[in-house]
């Protein structure tokens, strides 16, 4: 089983794995990297295949990433794809193969696969295609044939003009339709065996010629790849983030038609002077609180919260449906809420900005909540910045962590320091000049 080294990153809140290093055919593969933290291989949803030389698709990327919803590759060599090469990827909704030099696709190839919503083999070699290939696909909503030898074909549900998912296959079926084989009975005559038999020959030096040829070819490219490589996996980066941010947008209107009807709410939730109509299933998902009290009263249909103001309740509320705050929120109210609350990702998100703005006003109700709230994470990254950008000529104790009352007194000290030595300094200054006037 050969080993792969392999970048992990969060794309627009879906946990990816990139492979960029080149690699040669191998059934089997184990991808090695550092995951972010808490995270592990169950959790990656997007594997990206990056200016490889991958020739074939390995056999068992189900059991490295057994949740894997999307597969992708890019400018990659593979010529042929088998079922066996991805059957056992029951979850996945996207399979693109793009400028890989692709040649032909085989009608079993989707067998099992029938939750596929985008499928793309775009800028390929394709000359033949089963008319049969996308007879199990009945959730499709896009797929790329463009810039092949035989078939420049785009079937896109949102832009479909009328066009439904049935015109496009039977599109394919009439263009790829089985033609009748002429059947020549061979002459079992000794001359006819001997030309065979060359004729063998001369196939097998053929393929061996080929896959040479494949090799130094592969060795030149992989020099000229070397040197354009950044430039390439910055416009496939982008590439991938464009359809990133085209499949979040539709997952986002989705949410938006679903946030608009009213009569599919299930539940109420109070806060102060207004009332929130909720989908539970939804508030639960985020919620490790309401999750339990929806379990622990399945039969309650409203709940009264007393802790968190109506204000941040209502952006709460917008982030869970639009996915979305504004820069301008008091995301110090936020973070207590989602710490109240016990909304991770959330949470994460409010971190992330307290610490981009904290500065000596606010460091220490900051440092205050970390502890309150016994979050590690924020502790110590607060503790760092405060080193950093208020006592970067004194070396703070790490036991003040837990103090922040006692970092304040320093903090105020030094100041005061300051402002005596800076009086100290205009007082001689006034001297020199009264000298020199005199």
């Amino acid at each position: 089983m050969a080993k792969i080294n392999c970048e992990f990153q969060f794309s627009l809140h879906q946990y990816t794995c990139n492979v960029i290093e080149n690699i040669n055919h191998f059934e089997e593969i184990k991808f090695f990297g550092y995951h972010k933290k808490n995270q592990q291989n169950k959790n990656v949803k997007s594997l990206n295949f990056i200016d490889s030389t991958l020739i074939k698709i390995p056999t068992n990327i189900a059991d490295n990433f057994s949740n894997l919803t999307w597969l992708r590759f890019w400018n990659c060599k593979i010529e042929d794809i088998e079922q066996k090469h991805i059957k056992n990827l029951k979850n996945l909704t996207l399979f693109y193969v793009n400028n890989c030099g692709l040649k032909k696709l085989k009608g079993d190839l989707f067998e099992g696969l029938k939750n596929l919503e985008y499928i793309s083999f775009a800028n390929n070699e394709i000359e033949e295609i089963d008319s049969k290939i996308l007879d199990v696909l009945n959730l499709l909503k896009y797929a790329s044939f463009r810039g092949n030898k035989n078939i420049d074909m785009v079937f896109d549900s949102r832009i479909s003009n009328g066009k439904t998912l049935e015109d496009f296959k039977n599109e394919i079926k009439s263009k790829f339709q089985p033609k009748l084989k002429q059947l020549v009975q061979p002459k079992n005559d000794e001359k006819t065996k001997k030309i065979q038999e060359l004729m063998a020959e001369i196939s097998n030096l053929k393929i061996l010629q080929q896959h040479q040829e494949v090799l130094i070819k592969n060795q030149r490219e992989e020099i000229k790849n070397l040197l354009v490589k950044q430039t390439k996996q910055e416009r496939i980066m982008k590439e991938i983030k464009n359809e990133n941010l085209n499949l979040k947008k539709q997952e986002k209107e989705s949410f938006q038609k679903m946030f608009d009807e009213e009569e599919f709410k299930d539940f109420t939730i109070h806060v102060g002077d207004s009332s929130f109509k909720i989908h539970k299933v939804l508030f639960a998902a985020h919620s490790k609180i309401l999750a339990k009290i929806f379990k622990e009263n399945p039969q309650a249909e409203e709940l009264n919260l007393c802790d968190i103001s109506e204000a941040t309740f209502k952006i709460i509320y917008d982030f869970f449906y639009k996915n979305h705050i504004k820069e301008n929120e008091n995301f110090i109210d936020i973070f207590v809420a989602a710490s109240q609350l016990k909304i991770n990702d959330l949470i994460e998100f409010s971190i992330e900005k307290l610490l981009k703005n904290i500065n000596e006003n606010n460091f220490l109700e900051i440092l205050n909540l970390s502890n309150k709230f016994d979050n590690k994470d924020l502790q110590k990254k607060a503790f760092e910045i405060i080193q950093s950008k208020f006592f970067s000529h004194q070396k703070l104790d790490e036991k003040l962590v837990n103090q922040p009352e006692k970092i304040k007194e320093l903090n105020e000290t030094k100041n005061r320091n300051s402002t005596s030595s800076l009086d100290f300094k205009k007082e001689l200054l006034e001297k020199k000049y009264k000298k020199l006037s005199n």
